[in-house]
């Protein structure tokens, strides 16, 4: 198992209870499972867009559903999106508090800002709990952290703490694969071309380092 440092936390999908809208080219009722279809569906909350070929849920109010999106899945908010064949999102109270997606794979982005840099990755499958801040990445899972790269059969990322939990699977095909890119300003200069050329600039932070737990 390891444990990496992760950058500052910021939520991959909002946190809303702006109202919520829908439209679709159809739908019906399907009264023998009591579920609710849509067709080329476009649901929309605040800053949060949430669009696909097909949606079917078990009420429409948004109080307390559960909605199944099929085909072409698109999730988006203002700094990052989620990319996918299929995804169930958990409604509670007029706002989402769960999302898991799946694809070949299932894929998402987060753009940088002020105090986090970009993070991509993509797996499996994708859960994300909303109320314990958790992103979870299973099967063939890769995230990207600026110049770093990490593989593992299942990454967790802890979006409170800052942190990332990576492990392989159970048989041992797979193991945890870091890839951390070194900075490659100034190689191939002397120790003077380095000074003069970093002269009156501010370095970038650096990423933080692997902590391994053994």
């Amino acid at each position: 198992m390891t444990v990496l440092a992760a950058p500052e936390g910021r939520g991959i999908l909002p946190d809303s209870q702006e109202p919520i809208s829908l439209d679709a080219d159809s739908s019906e009722f399907d009264r023998e499972s009591n579920t609710l279809i849509f067709r080329n569906v476009h649901i929309t909350q605040g800053v949060l867009s949430i669009a696909a070929a097909t949606a079917s849920a078990d009420g429409l109010d948004f109080a307390d559903s559960s909605w199944q999106f099929d085909g072409n899945v698109r999730i988006d908010d203002a700094f990052s999106r989620i990319r996918a064949a299929k995804a169930v999102l958990r409604f509670r109270n007029h706002r989402m508090v769960h999302a898991s997606a799946s694809g070949q794979p299932a894929n998402f982005e987060r753009d940088a800002s002020e105090d986090t840099r970009a993070l991509s990755g993509g797996a499996q499958s994708i859960d994300y709990d909303l109320e314990a801040q958790t992103l979870t990445l299973s099967g063939e899972a890769q995230l990207i952290d600026g110049p770093n790269e990490i593989n593992g059969e299942t990454l967790l990322y802890q979006l409170a703490e800052e942190r990332l939990v990576a492990t392989s699977d159970e048989g041992g095909q797979q193991r945890v694969r870091v890839t951390v890119t070194p900075q490659t300003l100034g190689v191939g200069k002397n120790a003077e071309d380095d000074e003069d050329t970093n002269a009156g600039t501010v370095s970038e932070p650096a990423p933080p380092q692997p902590d391994i737990v053994r």
